[in-house]
Order: C-alpha cells, then structure tokens, then sequence
C-alpha cells in the first residue's frame, strides 16, 4: 500500500471519530433534557404536596391567631397563661445569665491585672495562663454560649428589639475570649480594657493608668513611665 492511500485512510478514520462525536453530543443533550422532565414528572406531585401542606400549616397557625383574638379558641386562655408562665421563666434565666456574664467580665478583667501585678510579670501572658484567669475565661465562654441558646429559645424575642441585639452581640464573646490579647502582649502593651469588657461597657478610668510593671518594679502609673 501507497503513502497516500495511508493518508486517506487515516483521514477518512479521523474524520469519521469526528462524526461519531458530534452524534453522541447531540444525543446526549435531548437524553438529558428527558431526564430532567422525566424528574421533575414524578416529583412535581410530592413537591407540590409539600408545598402545599407547609402552606396549609401556616394558614392554620394565622386562623389560630385570629380565633383566639375574637375568643373563639375554648383552650386559647390557658394556653395563653401557660405562655406567659414560660415567657415570665425564660426571661427571668436571661436576665440572671446576663447579669452574671457582666459581673464575670469585669472579675475576669480586674484578675488579670491584679495578677500580672502580684507576679511582677512583664510579660501579661503569664497573668493570661494563670488558673484564677483561665476559670474566669471559660466562666465567660460558657455563660455567654448559654446565654445565646436562651435568647434562641425565647418565645418573645420579637417583640424585644434589644434581646435582639444582645443575641447577635455575644456570639462573638467566646472566640474573642478563647484568643485573648493578653496571651500575645506584655504588660506595658496589654490593653488596660480587653476587647470583651469593653463591649461591655468598661471604659478606662480617668487619671494615671493603674498600677503595671516595668522592669519588675511595680510602679504606680505606666503611661508615665512610658514617657
């Protein structure tokens, strides 16, 4: 056999893959198009029931609503009660965990610098790794993780803006806490008010900055030994 006769025939092989290929794409779009409609045939009924019955659920629980405004639900007064019961309860327990998340910020703050003190540190991670600050931290964590699976819970948060507000707030509490600035600073850098009780309000106080450590002589204003 000639060369040329091998060229046509690999020509002719060539061109005729290409046609192979172009007939299986074509066929497999109008194959995928059928699956699809095949798909949706069958489930269309069931996502329609759904649909329809997530609907009717929510009907229900309006119609409820407007039986009960016109006192047309027997049951409505004492379900009613019951839910002020619970609502008065839960908002007891916030109100509790909130006040004890405060009141642990601000010993958790106060503790880290009263040890940092009573160590002579210079560097304030040593006031960080200390077993009064670490039970302080994880205090803070674990109230502040309760505290937002209590709002989560809380039937009326609807109609408490600030209840709102304290929710999406203290999520951030934890992390903040479990990163602590004070296990990367010394106690001339440390910040007098950590990220967490100043979210909470603490503000410095006015005057000299309360007693630090320089040189590992305790001195009764750090600013002014800064300068």
């Amino acid at each position: 056999m000639n060369p040329y006769d091998v060229m046509l025939m690999a020509l002719a092989s060539t061109f005729g893959a290409y046609l192979l290929l172009v007939l299986i794409l074509k066929a497999v779009r109008p194959a995928r198009l059928i699956g699809a409609q095949v798909r949706d045939t069958f489930t269309a009924p069931f996502s329609s029931h759904f649909g329809e019955a997530n609907q009717d659920a929510r009907f229900r629980q309006l119609d409820d609503e407007v039986r009960r405004a016109l006192g047309m639900d027997e049951a409505s007064d004492s379900r009613e009660r019951a839910e002020v019961v619970q609502a008065a309860i839960a908002a007891q327990h916030i109100t509790i965990l909130n006040q004890n998340l405060h009141k642990s910020v601000t010993q958790c703050l106060n503790t880290h610098w009263a040890v940092a003190q009573g160590l002579a540190a210079i560097d304030m991670a040593d006031a960080a790794r200390h077993p009064l600050s670490g039970h302080l931290r994880q205090r803070i964590i674990d109230l502040s993780e309760l505290l937002s699976q209590r709002l989560e819970c809380y039937p009326l948060i609807l109609d408490a803006p600030e209840l709102i507000r304290l929710q999406l707030g203290i999520r951030w509490i934890a992390p903040t806490c479990a990163t602590c600035p004070y296990f990367t600073s010394t106690v001339m850098d440390a910040p007098r008010i950590c990220p967490t009780a100043r979210a909470m309000g603490h503000r410095p106080a006015a005057g000299p900055r309360p007693d630090g450590v320089v040189d590992g002589t305790v001195i009764d204003d750090c600013d002014r030994a800064r300068r």
